[in-house]
């Protein structure tokens, strides 16, 4: 039923439901009088059309339709509870599971980093402009640094205005780098209301080791103390630890 749906939609598998149903009853119906030695009439072959048309065709379509609603639902659920509503990358939950399943399956020749970073002085914008202002600081900075990742690198948000990022077989050099291009980029952004504006920017904490000489929980530690760092000398920087 749900590879009829994905196919032809709910109209279309209606529509193919009722027709195969009309070709049996047809079928039945000519056989039948065949075995019985009966003649076939008009009117055998009418009903043999209508019966399916008046029955098949209402419940296919309820059918379908509430398979349809169902597995929408089922996906909108699914979404909801491994996407971050607000930002639409990975939530806390999500960005964990994956990327100690990469962990797991990353060659240990094959350095990983790890980046946990925040926005600069995120309170004070939520303060001046409003919540809404600041959500949009955080969808801005988490379109800006999705556009920017390569296929396998693992973004999601961490909590409140902290982003965190895996990028698998990455070296220290690597990581860094791609660290500062992402920060370049960031410091191109603003948020305010109207002509009153300002710009953001990000501190990020970086780390970097082979699969086997760090648990994911040890990555994240190193990124983070390594953030915490970067705060204390200002912000809108990239410290690797």
């Amino acid at each position: 039923m749900r590879r009829l749906l994905q196919r032809y939609g709910v109209i279309g598998a209606t529509i193919f439901t009722t027709l195969v149903c009309i070709g049996v009853f047809l079928v039945i119906t000519i056989l039948s009088r065949l075995v019985f030695r009966m003649p076939i009439l008009v009117v055998d072959l009418v009903v043999a059309v209508l019966v399916p048309l008046m029955l098949a065709l209402p419940l296919s379509y309820y059918s379908y339709k509430t398979v349809d609603e169902l597995t929408d639902a089922g996906d909108k659920l699914e979404k909801l509870a491994t996407i971050d509503p607000l930002t639409g990358i990975m939530n806390r939950a999500t960005f964990i599971r994956t990327a100690e399943d990469a962990l797991m399956t990353a060659p240990d020749v094959q350095p990983v980093g790890m980046v946990v970073m925040d926005i600069d002085r995120f309170k004070l914008i939520n303060d001046t402009y409003g919540h809404l202002v600041g959500d949009e600081a955080l969808r801005l900075i988490a379109r800006t640094i999705s556009v920017h990742l390569r296929e396998g690198d693992i973004f999601g948000r961490f909590g409140g205005d902290e982003f965190i990022l895996l990028t698998p077989n990455t070296s220290g050099t690597e990581i860094q780098e791609l660290c500062h291009i992402l920060l370049t980029h960031i410091q191109t952004l603003s948020v305010g209301i109207g002509d009153v504006r300002t710009r953001l920017s990000s501190t990020m904490g970086v780390t970097s080791a082979v699969p086997s000489a760090a648990s994911l929980n040890d990555l994240i530690a190193r990124a983070d103390a390594a953030l915490l760092h970067a705060k204390r000398q200002g912000g809108g920087r990239v410290r690797y630890n």
